[in-house]
C-alpha cells in the first residue's frame, strides 16, 4: 500500500510542481519528481509513518482521487473521490474501469463510450490527459454531476506502466452556470427575433432538464378570462397527463399550478400521492410516474399572473436553494417570452382592428354612393311608372305588368336603404330609450321568427341607463341577429340570450379594442350555442353581402346592417365565437342622462305635429334643384302638372342665380342634398340669405355627415327620401308650404 501511496504523492507532487513557477534561484533544486516526498525514512517503522502520512494527504485532497493498476482495476480511492461518484470504496476497489456500478456520459448527457473513459485514454495512449469534463450519474441518487479530470502514467525503470492516477473536482455549479447563461441567451434571441412563443417556451424547458436530467418541467399559461390554465410547454411529460391538465380551472386545492396561479405564491408538494388538493388526480399521476410538484408563479412586470413554471420529480422530495433558484430564474425567463408575446400580439391584434375598420369605412363609402346613385335611377323608375300606370285602364294587362315592375323597384329600394343602413347614411329618428322597455315588445315578433324549438331567454339589467337611437334599429338589430342565431343552431333545443347591461370604460379598457372610448355604455349582448363561426369567417363577418349561406338563403347583409346601427349611433361591437361553442355579439351604446322618450306626456314628439295637406289652389313658385337631368325633369313634370310655377336648376351656381334675379317671390326651394359644386345644406343658407323666410325640402337617400355637424340636424319633415313616388312628393310640398 505504501508503494501506491508514494506513487500518488509523488503525482500528486508532479502536478503541484507542473502548475507553479519556479523562482530563478530555485532552478536548480531538484524537482519534487526526482525526490521523495519524505526522504531519509528506511525502517519498517519509518515506512508505516510514511504511508500514514500518504495516506493523511491523500484524504484531506479537495479533489477526488483514483490509482488504476494497468489492468484498470482500482486500487486505490480517497474519502472524496467516493463522495462526488456517491460510491462507497468497497463499490469501488477492486473493480475495474467499465463496470456496471457506475455510468459516465458526455457532454450532451449522452453514455460515453469506454474508450473516451479517462483512465482507457491514458492506457491506449500512455500519456496525460487534461482538464477532461464528464459527467458521472450518480447511481444511488441518479442525480448527473460534472467532473473536470486529470489522469497521469506511472511507469517503472523499465518504463512499464504500474499505475495510472486519476484526479478530479465537481465543477458541477460551474457547468450548469454557464448552461443556464447559454439558455437565457438563447431564449432572449428567440425573443428578440420574434420566435414563437410556443418555441420559446420549449426551449426554456429544455434548458432547464438538460441542467437537472431527473427533472421534468412544464410551463402552463393563465387564459385571458383569469379562471383556466392552458398547456404552454411541457416536452417531456406524457402526452395524456398534458392532455388532462388543459383547460384546467385555478383554486386553492386545484393542485400546485392552479394553487400556484390562484394566490401569485409559490407551491411546494413534497408527495404528489398524499397530498389532499392532488386527490383528484392521484391515479393520473400515479401513471405519469410522477411523486412531487413545485409551482412558481410566472409573473408580469407589473405583478399580474401570467401563468405557472413547474418541476416534477419521480419521487417525493422538496427543493433545495439550488432548485429554488432554477425555478425562480426559469418562471422569469418564461415571463419576459409570454410579455413580449402578448405585446406583439396585442400590436397585432390592433392593427387587424385598425385594418379591417378602414376596410368597412371604404366600403361602407363605396356603398353609400351606390345606394345614392341606384336611388336616384329608381325615383325616375317610380316616376314615370306611376305617371304611365296613371294614364292605362287598371283592368288592363299591361298596367299589371307595370305594377309587377314597380314592385321589383320597391323591392330595390328596401336593398338601398339596407347599403345605406351599413353605410351609415340612412335616415333615422333618434329618442332617448330603454332598451328593457324597448326589447320586450321586440320578444314576441322573434318567437314568431325563430319558432318554438329554439327557446329566447331575456336578461335585463336592473340599471342599464338610456340610449339615443331610433327604436326601429333596436328591432332591426335584433331581428338580424337572431335569424342568424336560428340558422346557426340549426336544431331543436338550442338557445339564443338576450342581455343588457351597464359598463364604465376607462382608458386601460380601450386599448383592446381601437373603436372604443372611455366612457359609460349601455350594453347589448346576443348570444347563441350553434355551431360558432371560424377565424376566416369572422375576418369578413361585417362586409355587406359576404354570407356562408346557400346561395338563395341569405343576402349577407344581416351583419353588416347591425355593424352600421351601432357605429352610426356612436359606440362598438364586438364578436366571440369558436366552432361548435356559439357566438356572441356584444355592442356598446353610448349612455346618455335624461327622460325616456316613452315616459314623456303625450309620447309623441312636439315638433312633428300631423300635417294635412291643404285644398288651397297650387299657385306658389318653386326653386327646384337637382343635377340628375331625369329626375329634374321628372319632378318638375309632376309638380307642374299640380299648378305650380316651377323654377328648375341643375348646379348651385344657377338656382342662386335664379334666387337672385327672379322677379316675384319663391316659396320653396326643393334641392338635392349630394351635389357637384356644393352640398344642399350650403345651398339653402345662401338662398335663405336672398329670399328670406323661404322653405326648404331636401331630397335625399341619406343625410351627409355635414348636415350634423354643422348646426342642428335637419328634422325629418323638411327631407323627402329617395327613392320617393310622386303622390309622396306632392304631399311633402304642400305639407311644408302650408305649416
Amino acid at each position: 500500500a505504501v508503494g501506491v501511496l508514494r506513487i500518488a504523492g509523488n503525482q500528486l507532487c508532479h502536478q503541484i510542481q507542473a502548475e507553479a513557477q519556479p523562482a530563478d534561484d530555485e532552478k536548480d533544486t531538484p524537482s519534487m519528481e526526482d525526490r521523495e516526498p519524505f526522504p531519509g525514512l528506511t525502517s519498517h517503522d519509518e515506512y508505516s509513518l510514511n504511508e500514514e502520512r500518504y495516506r493523511q494527504l491523500i484524504e484531506h485532497l479537495h479533489c477526488g482521487l483514483v490509482v488504476h493498476a494497468p489492468d484498470t482495476k482500482i486500487v486505490l480511492c480517497n474519502q472524496e473521490a467516493s463522495r462526488l461518484l456517491g460510491l462507497s470504496r468497497e463499490q469501488m476497489e477492486g473493480k475495474e474501469a467499465v463496470d456496471p456500478a457506475w455510468c459516465f456520459v458526455d457532454e450532451l448527457g449522452l453514455p460515453l463510450p469506454v474508450s473516451r473513459y479517462p483512465v482507457m485514454q491514458v492506457l491506449t495512449s500512455g500519456l496525460p490527459l487534461k482538464d477532461f469534463l464528464g459527467g458521472v450519474v450518480r447511481p444511488e441518487t441518479g442525480e448527473r454531476a460534472w467532473m473536470l479530470v486529470n489522469a497521469f502514467p506511472e511507469f517503472d525503470a523499465r518504463n512499464a506502466l504500474r499505475h495510472i492516477v486519476v484526479t478530479f473536482v465537481d465543477v458541477t455549479e460551474r457547468k450548469n452556470a454557464r448552461a443556464r447563461q447559454e439558455a437565457h441567451s438563447q431564449a432572449m434571441t428567440m425573443i428578440s427575433s420574434g420566435a414563437p412563443l410556443a418555441a420559446v417556451l420549449d426551449s426554456v424547458v429544455r434548458g432547464v432538464e438538460a441542467q437537472h436530467p431527473k427533472m421534468l418541467c412544464s410551463v402552463l399559461l393563465l387564459d385571458p378570462s383569469g379562471r383556466f390554465l392552458d398547456l404552454g410547454a411541457a416536452p417531456s411529460l406524457p402526452r395524456f397527463y398534458n392532455d388532462a391538465v388543459r383547460g384546467m380551472e385555478i383554486g386553492p386545492e386545484r393542485g400546485s399550478c392552479g394553487a400556484a396561479a390562484f394566490s401569485g405564491q409559490r407551491v411546494i408538494t413534497e408527495n404528489l400521492r398524499t397530498s389532499p388538493s392532488w386527490e383528484p388526480a392521484w391515479e393520473l399521476v400515479e401513471r405519469a410516474g410522477l411523486g412531487s410538484c413545485w409551482s412558481e408563479p410566472i409573473k408580469s412586470s407589473t405583478g399580474r399572473v401570467l401563468g405557472t413554471f413547474a418541476i416534477y420529480y419521480s419521487e417525493p422530495r422538496v427543493p433545495d436553494q439550488e432548485g429554488i433558484a432554477t425555478i425562480v430564474e426559469a418562471a422569469k425567463l418564461a415571463s419576459v417570452a409570454i410579455e413580449r408575446s402578448q405585446d406583439e400580439a396585442h400590436r397585432a391584434r390592433l392593427q387587424a382592428q385598425l385594418l379591417q375598420s378602414q376596410k368597412l369605412e371604404s366600403i361602407g363609402r363605396l356603398a353609400g354612393g351606390v345606394a345614392h346613385d341606384f336611388n336616384n335611377m329608381l325615383v325616375v323608375m317610380l316616376g314615370y311608372l306611376d305617371l304611365a300606370m296613371n294614364q292605362i285602364d287598371p283592368a288592363s294587362p299591361t298596367h299589371g305588368h307595370l305594377r309587377q315592375v314597380r314592385e321589383a323597384a320597391q323591392s330595390s329600394a328596401e336593398l338601398t336603404r339596407q347599403l345605406l343602413t351599413y353605410a351609415r347614411k340612412q335616415p333615422i329618428k333618434p329618442k332617448l330609450l330603454d332598451l328593457n322597455t324597448v326589447i320586450p315588445g321586440t320578444l314576441k315578433m322573434l318567437h314568431r321568427l325563430i319558432g318554438e324549438s329554439i327557446q329566447i331567454e331575456w336578461g335585463p339589467s336592473a340599471e342599464s341607463g338610456l340610449v339615443k337611437m331610433d327604436p326601429s334599429q333596436v328591432d332591426q338589430i335584433l331581428t338580424n341577429l337572431t335569424i342568424n342565431a336560428r340558422d346557426a343552431i340549426g336544431c331543436p333545443g338550442g338557445r339564443i340570450t338576450i342581455s343588457t347591461s351597464a359598463v364604465t370604460l376607462d382608458l386601460a379598457d380601450c386599448q383592446r379594442n381601437p373603436a372604443a372610448r372611455p366612457g359609460e355604455y349601455v350594453v347589448l349582448r346576443v348570444g347563441d350555442n350553434g355551431r360558432g363561426m371560424d377565424s376566416e369567417t369572422l375576418e369578413h363577418l361585417f362586409e355587406p353581402f359576404y354570407t356562408t349561406k346557400e346561395l338563395g338563403k341569405g343576402t349577407g347583409l344581416g351583419c353588416a346592417i347591425v355593424y352600421g346601427i351601432v357605429e352610426q349611433n356612436g359606440g362598438f361591437l364586438g364578436v366571440e365565437s369558436a366552432l361548435e361553442r356559439g357566438t356572441t355579439f356584444t355592442m356598446y351604446f353610448p349612455r346618455v342622462r335624461g327622460v325616456s322618450e316613452a315616459d314623456q306626456r303625450g309620447g309623441s314628439d312636439p315638433n312633428s305635429p300631423s300635417v294635412v295637406p291643404s285644398l288651397k289652389r297650387r299657385t306658389e313658385t318653386l326653386l327646384l334643384v337637382e343635377d340628375e337631368r331625369a329626375i329634374l325633369d321628372l319632378v318638375k313634370a309632376a309638380l307642374e302638372s299640380e299648378g305650380y310655377s316651377v323654377l328648375a336648376a341643375r348646379s348651385p351656381a344657377s338656382a342662386l342665380h335664379a334666387a337672385q334675379h327672379h322677379d316675384g317671390p319663391i316659396h320653396a326651394l326643393i334641392t338635392d342634398v349630394v351635389m357637384p359644386e356644393s352640398n344642399g345644406r350650403e345651398l339653402s343658407s345662401r338662398v335663405a340669405a336672398l329670399r328670406p323666410g323661404i322653405r326648404v325640402i331636401f331630397m335625399s337617400g341619406y343625410i351627409p355627415e355635414v348636415f350634423v355637424r354643422n348646426g342642428e340636424p335637419v328634422h325629418e319633415r323638411y327631407v323627402l327620401q329617395k327613392p320617393f313616388a310622386l303622390p309622396a312628393l306632392l304631399e311633402k310640398v304642400r305639407g311644408v308650404l302650408d305649416e
